[in-house]
């Protein structure tokens, strides 16, 4: 499956759709950063291609035995991959996240 891309927010409603309003990232030094991407914002893909996809993916498939696991292409398994005992099994509308250690 491959889903559309998502990163021209002119497409889409909202505050940068026209382009005129850019986005600013602010440093660890309190300098703020803009892109020049215009109307591109390519990390728009992630969220919608994920929504995209598990809305085609139902369509086709009804399993109901398997869970997604969502992870970054960077992100490294050093155990195998379970739940714990007493861990409520993952189901529609009852997701997992884990918080790896951050509080």
């Amino acid at each position: 499956h491959f889903t559309p891309d998502y990163s021209d927010m002119s497409k889409y409603p909202g505050p940068f759709a026209d382009g005129k309003k850019k986005r600013t990232f602010v440093n660890r030094q309190g300098k703020t950063l803009g892109g020049n991407l215009g109307q591109r914002y390519v990390f728009n893909n992630k969220p919608n291609g994920l929504y995209n996809w598990i809305q085609h993916y139902l369509e086709t498939d009804k399993r109901m035995d398997e869970a997604i696991v969502l992870v970054d292409p960077d992100f490294l398994f050093l155990n195998k991959f379970q739940f714990e005992e007493g861990v409520e099994p993952v189901m529609p509308g009852k997701p997992a996240a884990a918080k790896y250690g951050l509080s």
